[in-house]
């Protein structure tokens, strides 16, 4: 009897003695997650912008003929890739005119406007090209009185790209105007060419 009781008193002390054992925790996974410090996660306005700022093509073109008559063109454009063949834009124009006639009296004539155009890839670097022109012009009643009118004038041709840097390039277009008038006119045909760049 003493025996079993001893026995049974060992049992009962283990029992408890493993009720109070409490397992050490594992030690927990790191799961940061690490960023390369050097690398930058852009946002999709700053994406967004990007994109549009790689689509916009500032160019124009100038013109400048020293002589009787001299002969300045000043004529600036902002474009935007709608897609990687066609471009449309807005632009502005400015043109000096002036020397003096065979009675030596010095003549100046300016013309101011602006314009709206448009550009689409054919093959390789040629194009068609539309512009439609909103030209304020001088015009006269009498030798002693000059007025000024708006002439519209659409016009329509083809251009050859030279191609330079990463999207760069100089064009040689080739316009017909549709709605010549050469008394209004700064040029002298209906053919206009121009010289031109892109950046």
């Amino acid at each position: 009897m003493k025996f079993t009781l001893i026995v049974l008193f060992t049992i009962a002390v283990r029992l408890v003695c493993n009720g109070q054992y409490v397992p050490e925790p594992e030690p927990k996974r790191d799961t940061t997650i690490y960023v390369n410090s050097q690398s930058k996660v852009q946002p999709e306005e700053e994406i967004r912008a990007t994109s549009f700022n790689e689509k916009i093509v500032p160019g124009g073109n100038f013109a400048l003929s020293f002589g009787n008559p001299y002969y300045v063109d000043v004529s600036p454009s902002l474009g935007y890739m709608v897609t990687e063949d066609l471009l449309l834009g807005i632009g502005g124009t400015y043109i000096a005119t002036g020397g003096t006639n065979v009675y030596g009296n010095k003549y100046q004539f300016n013309f101011y406007g602006g314009r709206v155009l448009g550009r689409q890839k054919l093959f390789n670097n040629f194009f068609a090209n539309a512009e439609l022109d909103l030209l304020n012009v001088p015009y006269f009643l009498n030798p002693n009185e000059t007025l000024r009118k708006w002439l519209l004038s659409p016009l329509i041709g083809a251009s050859y790209v030279m191609p330079f840097g990463k999207r760069g390039g100089i064009q040689a277009t080739l316009l017909y105007n549709l709605n010549y008038q050469q008394a209004y006119s700064p040029f002298p045909s209906a053919l206009v060419w121009r010289l031109g760049f892109f950046l």
